[in-house]
C-alpha cells in the first residue's frame, strides 16, 4: 500500500505540472491572439493545428494517436476562445 500511495503522490505532482504548463501555454496563446487581432489575422489556423498534432504524434509514438488528437482539439478550442477575447 505504501508503494501505491507513493505512486499517487507522484501523479499529484505531475498533475500540478500539467496544469501549470497549460496555464503558461494559454497565457502565450492570449499574446498570440492579440498579435493576430492587431494585424487583422485569422484566429483559427487549421493548418497550424494539423502541424502541431502531427509533430506531437510523431514524437510520442507510445501515446495513443486518437488521445493526442482529442486532447489537443480541446486545448485548441480553449486557446481560440482566449484569443478571440484578447482585444
Amino acid at each position: 500500500m505504501k508503494n501505491l500511495n507513493n505512486l499517487r503522490k507522484q501523479i499529484e505532482i505531475i498533475d500540478i505540472d500539467i496544469i501549470r504548463l497549460l496555464k503558461k501555454r494559454f497565457l502565450i496563446a492570449k499574446k498570440i491572439g492579440k498579435i493576430k487581432i492587431d494585424t487583422n489575422g485569422t484566429i483559427k489556423d487549421k493548418e497550424r493545428e494539423k502541424q502541431i498534432i502531427k509533430r506531437l504524434i510523431d514524437k510520442n509514438k507510445n501515446i495513443n494517436k486518437e488521445f493526442i488528437c482529442r486532447l489537443y482539439k480541446i486545448i485548441f478550442k480553449y486557446s481560440i476562445n482566449l484569443q478571440k477575447k484578447s482585444k
